[in-house]
């Protein structure tokens, strides 16, 4: 794999990327609402295309990000974790309906245009990417794996790999283990 070559693809790398393709996705939007605006009548394949990317950056944001709360999260607390993470997702989407609770006039009518809405969200958005950047380089995982019946300790393993610093894994006790953990 080229790009595993250049550069270490980590959890915290992936959902990073994600965060800037979602920017990215809500700029195609806003291109076709500057077009409308203007009086021109975009394409079809312009919201597919935004489609295609938004649903990309979902995955690696999403999909990733969930992977990741629960192998951060010690044993114990997974379920907790999991539920924190999930209930970001509905804290996002009530700040979006207050936004377009603020924006809505008593008639129905948005008291801005579609073209500052997107852009707003864009803005937001790229805010956000850019946050979390030097959340992902500095943080350490440790990842809990857990053991079976006869071993309810959990096996920690510790990585660097926000800053692609070599991996060392570690089974519970402090016994060094090889790249995968085993029993």
């Amino acid at each position: 794999d080229l790009a595993g070559r250049l550069v270490r693809v980590t959890p915290l790398r992936k959902i990073s990327a994600g965060l800037f393709l979602l920017a990215a996705s809500f700029l195609l939007p806003l291109h076709v609402e500057t077009r409308i605006a203007a009086g021109e009548a975009p394409s079809i394949g312009l919201q597919l295309l935004a489609y295609l990317v938004l649903t990309s950056a979902e995955v690696l944001v999403s999909v990733t990000g969930l992977e990741f709360a629960y192998t951060q999260a010690p044993t114990k607390m997974k379920s907790a974790v999991m539920a924190l993470f999930l209930a970001s997702t509905a804290l996002g989407n009530l700040f979006t309906a207050l936004v377009n609770l603020l924006i809505t006039n008593a008639d129905g009518s948005t008291a801005t245009s579609d073209v500052a809405y997107f852009c707003f969200f864009v803005a937001l958005m790229f805010v956000v990417a850019v946050a979390f950047v030097p959340f992902a380089y500095t943080f350490r995982e440790q990842t809990f794996v857990q053991g079976g019946e006869d071993d309810p300790r959990p096996h920690e393993v510790e990585t660097a790999a926000a800053v692609g610093q070599p991996q060392q894994q570690w089974r519970a006790g402090g016994a060094p283990c090889s790249r995968g953990v085993k029993h």
